[in-house]
């Protein structure tokens, strides 16, 4: 039996078998020591040779993030969530990234209903639709006024800019 807080035998069973389930942990590793690199490249090898493993397409996820490609995150977390729609922490993060994106409300919402299915009582997610559902109503009304009357700051440079606020902001 592996001991999988012990790097060391992780990485002798990695070099064993390269398609080891032992891969995502030792990339896992990896990565909270910092070493970005050798986690990405320890999950693409364990991938080609166990590509139905979704704890390693998770982590190619996080490391997308910590190398700010969102939009990466985005197609690993989309696999992993296809192949498993009861990962609950794929799920929350992509919720996170598709609001970041900036994606339609629409799409954020089904991927909320995903969780809200199994966990019907899901307080976060409830928050986040009440919040969607405010920004959405919202934004029809400021649509509609737009164009004529945009909330103006003045800028340190002493020019005017159209205040904006981000999708972010309006969740949190």
């Amino acid at each position: 039996m592996i001991n999988i807080n012990n790097k060391h035998e992780l990485e002798i069973a990695f070099s064993k078998d390269f398609g080891s389930p032992y891969f995502p942990i030792l990339a896992d590793i990896y990565m909270r020591e910092g070493d970005i690199d050798r986690s990405k490249r320890v999950c693409e090898i364990g991938l080609q040779h166990c590509p139905e493993n979704n704890f390693g397409k998770f982590i190619l996820a996080k490391i997308a993030i910590a190398e700010e490609k969102p939009t990466v995150a985005e197609r690993w977390l989309k696999q992993v969530i296809s192949e498993n729609p009861g990962n609950f922490k794929a799920l929350r993060m992509l919720i996170r990234l598709e609001v970041l994106l900036k994606r339609s409300i629409k799409t954020i919402q089904s991927y909320i209903n995903i969780i809200l299915e199994r966990l019907p009582e899901d307080k976060e997610c409830h928050a986040l639709l009440d919040a969607l559902n405010n920004h959405s109503s919202t934004s029809a009304l400021k649509t509609t006024t737009t164009n004529k009357s945009l909330p103006k700051k003045e800028n340190k440079g002493g020019g005017i800019e159209k205040t904006k606020v981000s999708t972010m902001e309006s969740i949190n």
